[in-house]
């Protein structure tokens, strides 16, 4: 019998780092359904190949009606199937603390390359998602389901200085879909943005953001999920800055600069000290939030069963 192991999809797994952190909530998949009630490709074949460090599922490996990924193991078309593009639409990884749990050992080392093709012009959404579904579920005989279970949580919650929070002004910036060129100086890109780095301290500024949406962004950073417990309506800029912790922060941001470790004896050095505030004290400190450790819900989806696939 396959050696199962239980996988955390990694918020960061695949995509590079200055990625945008996407806004969304995990979309509510459905349990699984049969394949006949799902649109499916024409045509697919399904290679073995050795992973190295810049494969990985590719987004932009599809062009209409077609699909041609990276090599990837099957965990990762199994997180972009049924969790970022579950519903059709895009649901960034980022935003999501995702469990995929009951993989056997084969299925997150092994590599495969997925070339399928469909007929018509289906939208990204529906080729990376419902059909990529049905593909599994046909060629590797998946069946998978979502549950959630009580795990370690952060609720965000007003902290007792009160909020701190600069209320979003129409116009202050960009809608993306409306700029396909650079911005001018001074201007500023309307939802996510990248971490940037200043030495040690990771930056962060964030405009036209309800504080629901701001509580993603850190569930797509923190080792817990986080959840919105303030109940503030409306939309803000956020601006952060601080420095981040290994031990309750997830892998994937930026790097520091070069030159920033110390040398003790030839070896990095352990060194507690810090050039900035922990992320928990620049909440309370810059926006007059909290993260409070608590337990709530967490989502799951469960491989069932799985096969490796024929090849062609």
């Amino acid at each position: 019998m396959p050696k199962k192991v239980a996988l955390g999809i990694n918020r960061t797994a695949g995509v590079p780092a200055a990625v945008l952190l996407s806004l969304l909530n995990l979309p509510a998949a459905r349990a699984q359904s049969s394949v006949g009630s799902k649109p499916a490709f024409e045509v697919a074949s399904i290679r073995h190949c050795e992973m190295g460090a810049q494969n990985g599922v590719r987004g932009d490996g599809w062009s209409p009606g077609r699909f041609s990924s990276g090599c990837s193991p099957l965990v990762s078309f199994v997180r972009f199937a049924y969790i970022q593009y579950a519903n059709g639409q895009s649901q960034s990884s980022f935003s999501t603390s995702a469990k995929i749990v009951g993989a056997p050992a084969w299925a997150i080392s092994d590599g495969y390359e997925i070339d399928a093709k469909a007929q018509g012009n289906p939208s990204r959404g529906v080729v990376l998602g419902p059909m990529l579904q049905a593909l599994l579920e046909d060629r590797f005989n998946l069946k998978i389901h979502r549950e959630t279970r009580l795990i370690p949580v952060y609720n965000l919650i007003v902290a007792k200085s009160g909020p701190k929070l600069r209320r979003f002004q129409q116009g202050s910036c960009v809608p993306r879909s409306q700029s396909a060129s650079p911005l001018k100086p001074g201007q500023n890109f309307c939802g996510p943005s990248p971490f940037t780095r200043e030495g040690a301290l990771l930056v962060q500024e964030l405009h036209g953001l309800s504080v629901g949406d701001f509580a993603n962004i850190l569930d797509g950073i923190m080792d817990r999920p986080v959840i919105d417990k303030t109940g503030i309506p409306g939309q803000f800029d956020f601006s952060l800055e601080f420095e981040p912790e290994q031990q309750t922060m997830r892998v994937g941001l930026p790097p520091p600069p070069p030159g920033d470790a110390q040398e003790n004896n030839g070896a990095p050095a352990t060194t507690t000290s810090f050039q900035g505030p922990s992320i928990f004290t620049a909440l309370e400190e810059q926006l007059g939030l909290k993260l409070e450790s608590a337990r709530g819900p967490g989502d799951f989806f469960v491989i069932d069963h799985v096969d490796r696939p024929s090849e062609n």
